[in-house]
Protein backbone atom coordinates (compact mmCIF):
# COMPACT_ATOMS: atom_id res chain seq x y z
CA UNK A 1 0.00 0.00 0.00
CA UNK A 2 2.52 2.48 0.81
CA UNK A 3 4.78 1.78 -2.24
CA UNK A 4 1.60 1.82 -3.98
CA UNK A 5 1.08 6.05 -2.91
CA UNK A 6 4.72 6.79 -3.29
CA UNK A 7 4.54 5.72 -6.81
CA UNK A 8 1.46 7.42 -7.53
CA UNK A 9 3.22 10.83 -6.42
CA UNK A 10 5.87 10.22 -8.06
CA UNK A 11 3.83 9.60 -11.26
CA UNK A 12 1.56 13.04 -10.13
CA UNK A 13 4.66 14.87 -9.84
CA UNK A 14 6.39 13.62 -13.01
CA UNK A 15 3.38 14.41 -15.09
CA UNK A 16 3.43 18.04 -13.31
CA UNK A 17 6.89 18.56 -13.68
CA UNK A 18 6.69 17.67 -17.47
CA UNK A 19 4.07 19.21 -18.23
CA UNK A 20 5.54 22.68 -17.13
CA UNK A 21 7.45 24.69 -20.09
CA UNK A 22 10.84 24.41 -18.74
CA UNK A 23 10.38 20.51 -18.22
CA UNK A 24 14.23 19.52 -19.18
CA UNK A 25 14.56 17.92 -15.70
CA UNK A 26 12.94 17.44 -12.20
CA UNK A 27 12.93 19.72 -9.29
CA UNK A 28 11.18 17.63 -7.12
CA UNK A 29 12.39 14.52 -7.94
CA UNK A 30 16.06 13.02 -7.93
CA UNK A 31 17.77 9.49 -7.96
CA UNK A 32 19.55 8.13 -5.25
CA UNK A 33 22.30 6.06 -7.05
CA UNK A 34 23.59 4.83 -3.68
CA UNK A 35 20.28 3.16 -2.56
CA UNK A 36 19.05 2.75 -5.85
CA UNK A 37 15.53 4.29 -5.64
CA UNK A 38 13.69 7.52 -6.34
CA UNK A 39 14.00 10.08 -3.84
CA UNK A 40 10.50 12.80 -3.48
CA UNK A 41 11.61 16.33 -2.50
CA UNK A 42 8.58 18.04 -1.50
CA UNK A 43 7.25 20.10 1.00
CA UNK A 44 5.39 18.27 3.97
CA UNK A 45 3.27 19.70 6.00
CA UNK A 46 4.52 20.33 9.28
CA UNK A 47 4.35 18.32 12.06
CA UNK A 48 4.46 21.02 14.89
CA UNK A 49 0.89 21.86 16.55
CA UNK A 50 0.42 25.41 15.65
CA UNK A 51 0.17 25.75 19.44
CA UNK A 52 3.39 24.67 20.58
CA UNK A 53 5.77 26.74 22.00
CA UNK A 54 9.26 26.41 19.70
CA UNK A 55 12.56 28.09 20.58
CA UNK A 56 14.44 27.81 17.08
CA UNK A 57 17.81 29.00 17.78
CA UNK A 58 19.60 28.90 14.06
CA UNK A 59 21.75 31.44 12.79
CA UNK A 60 21.87 30.69 9.33
CA UNK A 61 17.68 30.75 9.60
CA UNK A 62 16.12 32.28 6.28
CA UNK A 63 13.09 33.63 7.22
CA UNK A 64 11.46 32.62 3.85
CA UNK A 65 12.49 29.10 4.20
CA UNK A 66 11.43 28.47 7.72
CA UNK A 67 8.21 30.07 7.09
CA UNK A 68 6.11 27.46 5.61
CA UNK A 69 7.08 24.41 7.96
CA UNK A 70 6.47 27.40 11.34
CA UNK A 71 3.98 29.39 10.00
CA UNK A 72 3.59 31.47 13.39
CA UNK A 73 7.03 31.92 14.00
CA UNK A 74 8.60 35.20 15.02
CA UNK A 75 11.72 36.15 13.85
CA UNK A 76 14.63 38.20 15.71
CA UNK A 77 17.26 39.08 14.20
CA UNK A 78 20.48 39.59 16.58
CA UNK A 79 23.40 41.52 15.30
CA UNK A 80 26.77 40.05 16.10
CA UNK A 81 30.32 41.70 16.02
CA UNK A 82 32.95 38.92 15.19
CA UNK A 83 35.07 39.63 17.32
CA UNK A 84 37.86 36.57 16.15
CA UNK A 85 38.49 33.99 12.75
CA UNK A 86 38.91 30.44 13.94
CA UNK A 87 41.02 28.63 11.94
CA UNK A 88 41.97 24.83 11.90
CA UNK A 89 45.59 24.67 11.55
CA UNK A 90 46.46 21.08 12.14
CA UNK A 91 44.26 18.20 10.16
CA UNK A 92 44.56 15.69 13.55
CA UNK A 93 42.18 15.31 15.65
CA UNK A 94 42.04 16.94 19.60
CA UNK A 95 42.22 13.40 20.81
CA UNK A 96 44.28 13.33 24.17
CA UNK A 97 45.52 9.87 23.37
CA UNK A 98 47.13 10.97 20.11
CA UNK A 99 48.79 13.87 21.46
CA UNK A 100 49.80 12.44 24.57
CA UNK A 101 52.00 9.97 23.25
CA UNK A 102 53.48 12.76 20.41
CA UNK A 103 54.77 14.25 23.70
CA UNK A 104 57.42 11.39 24.33
CA UNK A 105 58.66 11.53 20.55
CA UNK A 106 58.70 15.42 21.26
CA UNK A 107 60.98 14.97 23.99
CA UNK A 108 63.14 13.13 22.49
CA UNK A 109 63.42 15.33 19.38
CA UNK A 110 64.48 18.10 21.71
CA UNK A 111 67.29 15.94 23.23
CA UNK A 112 68.88 15.00 20.09
CA UNK A 113 71.50 16.81 18.62
CA UNK A 114 69.87 19.09 16.02
CA UNK A 115 66.42 19.74 16.50
CA UNK A 116 64.20 18.52 13.52
CA UNK A 117 60.60 20.61 13.29
CA UNK A 118 58.98 18.20 11.13
CA UNK A 119 60.25 15.13 13.30
CA UNK A 120 56.68 14.17 14.76
CA UNK A 121 53.13 15.83 15.06
CA UNK A 122 53.89 17.98 17.78
CA UNK A 123 56.90 19.41 16.12
CA UNK A 124 55.10 20.40 13.16
CA UNK A 125 52.29 21.50 15.12
CA UNK A 126 54.62 23.64 16.43
CA UNK A 127 56.13 24.76 13.66
CA UNK A 128 52.74 25.88 12.34
CA UNK A 129 51.82 28.14 15.20
CA UNK A 130 55.01 30.02 14.77
CA UNK A 131 54.46 30.29 11.45
CA UNK A 132 50.96 32.05 11.87
CA UNK A 133 52.84 34.36 14.93
CA UNK A 134 55.07 35.31 12.35
CA UNK A 135 52.76 36.04 9.48
CA UNK A 136 51.24 38.64 12.24
CA UNK A 137 48.51 36.33 13.36
CA UNK A 138 47.45 36.03 17.51
CA UNK A 139 47.10 31.89 17.27
CA UNK A 140 45.69 30.30 20.30
CA UNK A 141 46.18 26.87 21.26
CA UNK A 142 43.55 24.74 23.10
CA UNK A 143 44.17 21.23 24.36
CA UNK A 144 44.28 19.05 26.95
CA UNK A 145 46.00 20.25 30.37
CA UNK A 146 49.23 17.80 29.67
CA UNK A 147 49.49 18.87 26.28
CA UNK A 148 48.78 22.72 26.92
CA UNK A 149 51.49 22.42 29.97
CA UNK A 150 54.24 20.65 27.81
CA UNK A 151 53.78 23.41 24.71
CA UNK A 152 54.27 26.38 27.39
CA UNK A 153 57.02 25.42 28.08
CA UNK A 154 58.30 24.62 24.60
CA UNK A 155 61.36 26.08 23.95
CA UNK A 156 60.96 26.54 20.42
CA UNK A 157 57.70 28.31 21.00
CA UNK A 158 57.37 31.79 19.89
CA UNK A 159 56.06 34.04 23.33
CA UNK A 160 53.26 35.40 20.94
CA UNK A 161 51.36 32.09 20.88
CA UNK A 162 48.69 31.70 23.71
CA UNK A 163 48.26 28.35 24.99
CA UNK A 164 44.75 27.31 26.95
CA UNK A 165 43.40 23.78 28.65
CA UNK A 166 40.27 22.39 29.49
Amino acid sequence: MVRDKSLIEIIELAARELSNEEGQQFSQLSFDVERQMVVICAHRPTRIPNTASVLYLDATADELLTEPYLPRLTFHRLDVMQRAVVTQVTDRSGSKAFWTERLKEERENLLAVEYDPSNNDLSKLIAVLNNWAQAGELPLLVGHKALCDFVRQHPRLTKIVKVAHF
